[in-house]
Protein backbone atom coordinates (compact mmCIF):
# COMPACT_ATOMS: atom_id res chain seq x y z
CA UNK A 1 0.00 0.00 0.00
CA UNK A 2 2.87 2.37 0.77
CA UNK A 3 4.26 1.89 -2.76
CA UNK A 4 0.86 2.74 -4.20
CA UNK A 5 0.78 5.95 -2.20
CA UNK A 6 4.34 6.75 -3.32
CA UNK A 7 3.23 6.45 -6.95
CA UNK A 8 0.20 8.65 -6.35
CA UNK A 9 2.35 11.34 -4.72
CA UNK A 10 4.91 11.07 -7.52
CA UNK A 11 2.28 11.55 -10.21
CA UNK A 12 0.80 14.51 -8.38
CA UNK A 13 4.24 16.11 -8.16
CA UNK A 14 4.90 15.49 -11.85
CA UNK A 15 1.63 17.09 -12.93
CA UNK A 16 2.13 20.08 -10.63
CA UNK A 17 5.69 20.54 -11.91
CA UNK A 18 4.60 20.33 -15.56
CA UNK A 19 1.86 22.92 -14.96
CA UNK A 20 4.27 25.18 -13.06
CA UNK A 21 7.06 24.89 -15.61
CA UNK A 22 4.73 25.58 -18.52
CA UNK A 23 3.76 28.89 -16.88
CA UNK A 24 7.35 30.07 -17.32
CA UNK A 25 8.21 28.58 -20.70
CA UNK A 26 6.91 29.35 -24.10
CA UNK A 27 3.96 27.05 -24.59
CA UNK A 28 5.38 25.62 -27.75
CA UNK A 29 4.52 22.11 -28.78
CA UNK A 30 8.17 21.15 -28.36
CA UNK A 31 8.36 22.49 -24.78
CA UNK A 32 5.18 20.65 -23.80
CA UNK A 33 6.38 17.43 -25.43
CA UNK A 34 9.74 17.67 -23.64
CA UNK A 35 7.93 17.93 -20.31
CA UNK A 36 5.62 15.04 -21.20
CA UNK A 37 8.66 12.92 -22.08
CA UNK A 38 10.39 13.86 -18.85
CA UNK A 39 7.31 12.91 -16.87
CA UNK A 40 6.92 9.59 -18.69
CA UNK A 41 10.61 8.77 -18.13
CA UNK A 42 10.28 9.55 -14.42
CA UNK A 43 7.13 7.43 -14.13
CA UNK A 44 8.74 4.57 -16.03
CA UNK A 45 11.76 4.56 -13.71
CA UNK A 46 9.57 4.66 -10.61
CA UNK A 47 7.49 1.72 -11.80
CA UNK A 48 10.66 -0.26 -12.57
CA UNK A 49 12.13 0.53 -9.16
CA UNK A 50 8.99 -0.44 -7.30
CA UNK A 51 8.53 -3.67 -9.25
CA UNK A 52 12.17 -4.61 -8.52
CA UNK A 53 12.20 -3.69 -4.86
CA UNK A 54 8.88 -5.00 -3.62
CA UNK A 55 6.86 -8.17 -3.83
CA UNK A 56 3.21 -7.81 -4.78
CA UNK A 57 0.38 -10.29 -5.14
CA UNK A 58 0.40 -11.70 -8.68
CA UNK A 59 -2.68 -9.75 -9.76
CA UNK A 60 -1.24 -6.46 -8.52
CA UNK A 61 2.13 -7.16 -10.11
CA UNK A 62 0.42 -7.91 -13.42
CA UNK A 63 -1.53 -4.67 -13.18
CA UNK A 64 1.62 -2.67 -12.42
CA UNK A 65 3.50 -4.37 -15.26
CA UNK A 66 0.66 -3.54 -17.67
CA UNK A 67 0.77 0.08 -16.56
CA UNK A 68 4.55 0.12 -17.00
CA UNK A 69 4.11 -1.25 -20.53
CA UNK A 70 1.58 1.49 -21.34
CA UNK A 71 3.92 4.15 -20.00
CA UNK A 72 6.69 2.76 -22.20
CA UNK A 73 4.39 2.82 -25.24
CA UNK A 74 3.29 6.39 -24.46
CA UNK A 75 6.91 7.44 -24.07
CA UNK A 76 7.89 6.02 -27.46
CA UNK A 77 4.87 7.63 -29.14
CA UNK A 78 5.54 11.00 -27.51
CA UNK A 79 9.21 10.87 -28.55
CA UNK A 80 8.15 10.07 -32.12
CA UNK A 81 5.77 13.05 -32.16
CA UNK A 82 8.50 15.33 -30.77
CA UNK A 83 10.98 14.10 -33.38
CA UNK A 84 8.49 14.68 -36.19
CA UNK A 85 7.87 18.25 -34.98
CA UNK A 86 11.59 18.99 -34.73
CA UNK A 87 12.32 17.57 -38.19
CA UNK A 88 9.51 19.56 -39.86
Amino acid sequence: MESHMNLVVLFQRIFIWVDFKLLFTSNTDEAMLKEAIRGEETSLQEYKNILKSEKFPERTETLLQNQLDRIQTNLVQTQEIKNSIISS
